[in-house]
């Protein structure tokens, strides 16, 4: 795997993990819990593994629609899957995904959140997910 992260634990930190244009990952047995951000951020990657996560207490600290957070407020999800690029001819979406046997709780945002790309007629989308025994 490009990046393989097993029997870990991450905790009091800004944004758990993040996996950004990667292909052939491996989360498995990791435990991610009070982050200030998402605890999981996937972005344009494909082949990618996340097996018997527990994700949990995820909050930026700031109420929803607090002025005083300001671009502080975060919304962490405990997984967000987000398709990045700076043009769309650059776009790369998420590609075979697994996500099983997780534990996602506790946060402040979605416990899944995806994100496809439709800012033009033609949408370029995230596909090929396989989400199976989670909680």
């Amino acid at each position: 795997a490009d990046i393989r992260v097993t029997n870990s634990t991450i905790r009091n930190a800004g944004i758990g993990i993040k996996i950004s244009r990667s292909t052939y990952c491996l989360l498995k047995d990791t435990k991610i819990y009070n982050v200030t951000q998402d605890g999981l951020h996937i972005e344009s990657s494909q082949y990618c593994v996340i097996d018997g996560a527990q994700i949990f207490n995820l909050d930026d600290g700031v109420s929803d629609g607090d002025p005083q957070g300001g671009t502080w407020n975060k919304h962490p999800d405990a997984i967000q899957v987000q398709i990045y690029g700076a043009s769309r001819d650059k776009l790369r979406p998420n590609r075979f995904v697994v996500i099983r046997n997780s534990r996602l709780y506790f946060a402040e945002g979605q416990a899944l959140q995806f994100n496809n790309y439709q800012q033009t007629g033609n949408g370029i989308n995230n596909s090929d997910f396989v989400i199976e025994n989670n909680l």
